[in-house]
């Protein structure tokens, strides 16, 4: 599945099952911070924490997340995670980016939002403090 097919497959399912102002970029976020997160993450469940649990993916949707998955772990295996081409910060205006509208900011609320559902007793396992 090429990348563009892949956008749209889940930017079609994102705006069908999403109750709140979702999009490719923030699914990308949140995926990424899944994956360099202080666990492994469980790939049987990757929209948990982002969707309702009783959401389900239609097979090209499924197929779709799948394919972004796999990339985005090619791509950290790499050491080369990159965000998606729609986040190039124009030059001629780069305060754009903290419209909520702006795909880079999409992306990072995306991210928040994943390292939010990071287990709390990983994200502290290793602290100094009593």
């Amino acid at each position: 599945m090429n990348p563009a097919t892949r956008t749209r497959h889940l930017n079609q399912w994102i705006q069908t099952h999403s109750q709140q102002e979702m999009s490719y970029p923030a699914l990308h976020g949140f995926l990424c911070a899944r994956l360099t997160g202080p666990v492994a993450p469980d790939w049987q469940d990757p929209l948990a924490g982002l969707l309702p649990h009783d959401t389900a993916l239609d097979e090209k949707s499924a197929e779709a997340l799948h394919h972004l998955i796999a990339e985005l772990e090619a791509q950290a295996d790499d050491a080369q995670l990159a965000l998606p081409s729609q986040c190039r910060l124009s030059t001629d205006n780069p305060e754009q980016v903290f419209d909520k509208r702006h795909p880079l900011g999409q992306w990072s609320y995306g991210f928040s939002q994943g390292v939010a559902w990071w287990p709390s007793s990983a994200c502290f396992a290793t602290s100094p403090w009593p």
